[in-house]
């Protein structure tokens, strides 16, 4: 069996209450608890063997713990505001001009509008020049030299995964349009969030939220240097950049961390775990647009012919919950967005 996998009986000491017993329960969930129950301090008890006492250690080292005591394995852990998101409340923006005030007035228009249901959320804005410092400052010369060289509309796929990978928070396109707050794509313990591309052809990494540090991210930052250096990894995975290396990195976590299921299975329910990750699938789909206006297609994305105007993105489900489109009704050419409308 998987240690990550595995059942361990463990202790919470939280901060502001006395100490509280909680069931044996896999390391995966252990790591999540630590963040949300204000936790000062874990007591990890009875491992019936040294292996189990080590494969315990190293998998919450990896998550960032400071083990105290690895006999009793009581761990540190930093003081995190109880029942708060793991996401961080910013969002990250990527496009070629360095203001948003250079944008069409249509992308400034939908970027209000998502503001408008978010107050107070911060933002992040890069243009090409500060992404460029910013894969040079922390991620070195190969994704910069693969930032440079690749073509423009591809920049915002590499830029957007290292502010993601390192930072954590969530990323929208320019030309993505929401009907509900941003932080309501998520739940408290959400780690990862996207939506499955219309046909599961990869994911659709015009839209995403992920924890700082999160290994789904890092791994796609893998899959970008394997797709530009021609490795076997990549080999056969279709679809573009951006949605095949997040669908394949997805891919290799969950082989890793929860028995190789496959995420184009995960299609009946919004959100599940998998290891130390609880992931939150969308899923694109077309829209009615029979008889407009309706929640789903005005009467503009009726009559429009761009083709992308046909797409909506929903939780799984037949209730069809629809939380935005992929592309804002004001886009009047395919491709649309920060880099071409």
């Amino acid at each position: 069996q998987d240690c990550s996998e595995r059942p361990y009986p463990f202790h919470l000491q939280l901060a502001s209450h006395s100490s509280a017993m909680i069931s044996g329960s896999t390391i995966g969930r252990l790591r999540r608890l630590v963040v949300l129950a204000h936790v000062a301090t874990v007591l990890v008890e009875s491992l019936p063997s040294t292996t189990e006492e080590l494969c315990a250690t190293a998998l919450l080292q990896q998550s960032g713990l400071s083990v105290v005591s690895r006999r009793a394995l009581i761990l540190q852990t930093t003081d995190a505001p109880a029942n708060q998101p793991l996401i961080p409340r910013q969002l990250v923006l990527t496009a070629k001009h360095d203001t948003l005030e250079e944008m069409p007035l249509a992308v400034q228009s939908n970027l209000n509008r998502t503001l408008a249901l978010s107050p107070g959320l911060k933002v992040r804005w890069l243009g090409d020049r500060a992404c460029q410092l910013y894969i040079r400052d922390h991620f070195g010369e190969d994704l910069l030299r693969i930032f440079n060289a690749t073509e423009k509309q591809y920049r915002g796929d590499v830029c957007r995964t290292c502010v993601l990978a390192r930072e954590g928070g969530f990323y929208l396109d320019l030309d993505v349009q929401l009907t509900v707050p941003v932080e309501q794509l998520v739940g408290h313990e959400t780690t990862f969030a996207t939506a499955m591309a219309y046909g599961k052809i990869g994911l659709l990494n015009a839209v995403m939220a992920a924890t700082p540090q999160n290994p789904i991210l890092l791994q796609t930052l893998s899959c970008i240097r394997d797709w530009f250096g021609r490795r076997e990894i990549m080999n056969g995975v279709p679809g573009q950049l951006g949605p095949a290396t997040l669908g394949k990195a997805l891919q290799v976590v969950m082989d890793s961390e929860c028995q190789g299921e496959q995420w184009q299975h995960k299609d009946t329910m919004l959100e599940w775990h998998c290891g130390s990750q609880v992931v939150r699938l969308y899923q694109e789909k077309g829209i009615d647009c029979q008889s407009p206006p309706t929640k789903e297609c005005s009467v503009q994305r009726a009559t429009s012919k761009v083709y992308g105007l046909t797409f909506g993105i929903f939780a799984p489900g037949a209730e069809r919950q629809l939380v935005g489109w992929p592309r804002t009704a004001d886009c009047t050419e395919q491709g649309c967005g920060g880099r071409k409308l």
